[in-house]
């Protein structure tokens, strides 16, 4: 009697248990679907913000979508830079130097996330904006800015296009000659 008792109760227990089990997995399922359309709205709310320039308004549902889900689309990261840029020219100098810094982490994210466009690669474009975006803000001293030029142009020479970004990736390095920093001779430039 007492064993068949026990035994009634492990079987209540295992029922249980694989309840417990299954309503567990069911929340998470429901969570992550929540969490999945909560990403889908902020992306369309910040997107169309951005669209008519309104990043202020974009920044928060922005960075949402950029923590809870930077794998959704490249409009995190293209959007991304001209919130940034907007913010860094609206904000104080100390309040704008972490924002620069900000804009720095958005281009690693962008590589580590969409590193193609349409199967084509776009590393040398996104790191040659990033080396321009050093110049531009000063975030950064010339050989630290010549060696993101130079990684975009070794990496992905066919997406590094843009004309002012290829002049001073050129100008940079005739500026280290000048300043005559070692290992960089005029037959490198040439």
């Amino acid at each position: 009697m007492l064993k068949e008792s026990i035994i009634n109760i492990l079987d209540k227990m295992k029922s249980l248990k694989t309840l417990l089990t299954l309503i567990l997995l069911l929340s998470s399922y429901l969570l992550k679907a929540q969490s999945s359309q909560d990403c889908l709205q902020n992306l369309s709310i910040f997107a169309e913000y951005a669209k008519v320039k309104n990043y202020n308004e974009a920044y928060e549902p922005w960075m949402k979508v950029r923590a809870e889900c930077p794998k959704l689309n490249v409009a995190i990261y293209s959007y991304g830079e001209r919130i940034l840029k907007e913010r860094i020219k609206n904000l104080g100098s100390q309040e704008a130097e972490a924002v620069r810094i900000d804009l720095m982490k958005l281009y690693d994210e962008w590589i580590l996330n969409f590193p193609t466009k349409r199967n084509v690669s776009v590393v040398g474009d996104i790191l040659s904006s990033k080396a321009q975006s050093m110049l531009d803000y000063k975030i950064s001293n010339k050989e630290e800015v010549y060696k993101i030029f130079d990684e975009a142009y070794r990496r992905d020479a066919e997406s590094f296009t843009n004309p002012k970004e290829l002049y001073n990736y050129f100008k940079t390095y005739y500026e280290l000659y000048k300043d005559g920093v070692d290992g960089v001779t005029m037959e490198k430039l040439f």
